[in-house]
């Protein structure tokens, strides 16, 4: 079971910054945030199962996914908690509703 965790680890720790789709605000951020945090603990139980089982490679290579996922994460995280220099947004504004139409007024008919 060791190698599966770790395995599984390492594919989710290069998948975050291949991640295809934004992860500025709103729903895909908390997914984006969602992943990492699966393949955080995906490290972990792949460090805690391979010291258990006494496997070195393994166990580093769990660590490394460990730092690397917390990395991915706190480069979402801390610019929304006020850390960096640019804020930005938990949620996305919300798009204001378009105006309706302008009703096109004919001119009076002039008498003759």
């Amino acid at each position: 079971m060791t190698w599966f965790w770790v395995a599984l680890a390492l594919l989710l720790a290069v998948a975050l910054p291949l991640w295809p789709y934004g992860k500025e605000c709103g729903l895909q951020l908390f997914f984006y945030l969602g992943a990492a945090a699966l393949a955080l603990l995906a490290g972990a139980a792949g460090a805690i199962s391979s010291w258990a089982t006494h496997r070195g490679v393994a166990h580093t290579l769990s660590l490394l996914v460990i730092i690397w996922t917390g990395v991915m994460g706190a480069r979402e995280v801390l610019p929304r908690i006020g850390y960096a220099d640019e804020s930005k947004a938990w949620l996305c504004p919300a798009v204001p509703e378009p105006l309706p139409p302008a009703r096109e007024t004919s001119p009076a008919p002039v008498a003759p």
